[in-house]
């Protein structure tokens, strides 16, 4: 055989192979941790020879010694010097890439406890800045950036999708639930579920995302109350597709995610593999509802910093919900009374769509009146928001107008002021000008009391 190249001739690119290690019962160290240890020395030790080879990760199977107990497993990467990655003990080789742990590269993670054999329950703090404390060295550090939860499942039966769904989210709920009773979890920490589906399915990827969004929307309106008490901020299924002759695969990701404002709304992307290593690396929307231009594609790994993380942070913390998270909630609620609806009446679901359409209303530049805006969630620059919506309820199937306003505790400590009051005067009066019901959703810590700049002169105060 030709000699290997030299080290340094081969980039992270050639980094391909894996090298198994089995060692049987008898030999390995009855301790895990001196195990680790031991080969770890041996692997640095001969590192060079290593990614010569182009040996990205070395796995090591070790038999323990009582019958029918699970192998101690170990895995080493190339990209930590061929240390042991701990949070891949105990893990099979393969359940590491099902699971994606890769794209949690921008966190600190520490593995929880889980029940599931296919499941991985993860903390994690994003990374420090360089120089900076966690939190990615904002101002606050840690102190405000609350670690996540990350439950990650796989599932080795295409038929899960469909009819266990419920079961499965029932499963996720409950790891998590289970996780939120360690210390190390905040009550403001964000959850998010991951679930790989291992076999391919015979449809195309528009027909499995439009199932997949009827699916969710009964699911997440029988769910809702449980998802909130939990925070779970996202639901990402990864399935595989067969072309027509089945002689490719074509990865889809269906989405339930509040990441990107509206709360818990689906959408789907094709995946893109990279060629050489075979792992996602570029997603397109394919999802008519996601609201996204389908041309506009996007990378991953998972974003550490997100100011909607922040802001519903901010709001849990005060003991309510994120005020745009409110309309997400109220599309649930209406599915769950279409749902009532046709089992009651036994009659087969034929629900309308769009049950919920909402548009924001916003201040005009001269603040005589309020009209209509679009703009992402989140970046109001007062602490009071409005909505002219459309709600189709079983009474009234055509739809009937509802005006909504309501504050947002995340801007400036939830405190109302003058334009606070403002922006609730005139969506009040766009309310009565046409004759619309308004409801208001009271979240605020009190007044935001000033004084007149004319006035601070006359006072003898050393401001």
């Amino acid at each position: 055989a030709p000699p290997a190249p030299p080290a340094e001739t081969l980039g992270l690119d050639d980094m391909v192979n894996v090298l198994h290690l089995i060692v049987p019962r008898g030999a390995a160290p009855a301790s895990a941790d001196e195990m680790a240890a031991q080969v770890q020395a041996l692997l640095v030790a001969r590192k060079d020879v290593l990614r010569a080879k182009g040996v990205r990760t070395v796995s090591v199977f070790a038999a323990t010694a009582g019958a029918g107990t699970p192998p101690t497993i170990l895995a080493f990467s190339e990209a930590a010097g061929y240390a042991e990655d701990a949070v891949r003990r105990g893990c099979y080789p393969t359940l590491h890439h099902y699971l994606e742990l890769g794209r949690l590269q921008n966190f600190q993670i520490e593995r929880l406890f889980s029940k599931g054999d296919n499941v991985q329950v993860y903390l994690g703090v994003e990374k420090p800045a360089p120089g900076g404390a966690a939190g990615g060295g904002k101002k606050g550090g840690a102190r405000d950036a609350a670690p996540n939860l990350y439950v990650r499942m796989a599932a080795y039966d295409k038929d899960q999708l469909v009819e266990a769904a419920p079961r499965l989210l029932q499963q996720a709920l409950d790891d998590v639930e289970l996780a939120r009773l360690d210390k190390r979890v905040r009550p403001t920490s964000s959850a998010r579920i991951f679930l790989h589906v291992i076999p391919a399915f015979d449809s195309s990827a528009e027909l499995l995302v439009s199932n997949f969004e009827k699916l969710m929307k009964t699911t997440l309106a029988a769910n809702a109350p449980r998802l909130l008490k939990l925070s779970v901020d996202e639901i990402e299924v990864k399935i595989h597709c067969n072309t027509k002759d089945r002689s490719k695969r074509q990865g889809v990701r269906l989405m339930a995610t509040s990441l990107e404002g509206s709360w818990l709304r689906t959408a789907g992307y094709l995946e893109y593999l990279d060629p050489v290593t075979g792992i996602g690396s570029t997603f397109c929307t394919i999802s008519k509802d996601s609201g996204a231009d389908p041309e506009v594609c996007m990378l991953q790994p998972y974003r550490a910093d997100n100011s909607l993380d922040s802001k519903r942070a901010t709001a849990r913390r005060t003991g309510t919900t994120y005020a745009y998270d409110f309309l997400g909630l109220l599309e649930r609620a209406l599915i769950g009374e279409w749902s009532n609806h046709f089992a009651e009446m036994g009659l087969p679901p034929n629900m309308p769509e769009g049950v919920l359409q909402s548009t924001e209303l916003a201040l005009t530049p001269d603040g005589s009146k309020v009209a209509p805006v679009d703009r992402l969630v989140g970046t109001n620059d007062v602490g009071m928001v409005g909505w002219s919506c459309v709600l189709k309820t079983p009474e009234f199937p055509a739809g009937r107008p509802l005006v909504i306003v309501a504050n947002d505790c995340t801007f400036q400590s939830g405190s109302f002021g003058v334009r606070e009051d403002d922006v609730f005067m005139k969506v009040s009066e766009y309310a009565r000008a046409h004759g619309y019901p308004r409801v208001h959703i009271a979240s605020n810590s009190g007044a935001r009391i000033g004084l007149a700049d004319e006035v601070k002169p006359l006072v003898n105060v050393a401001w």
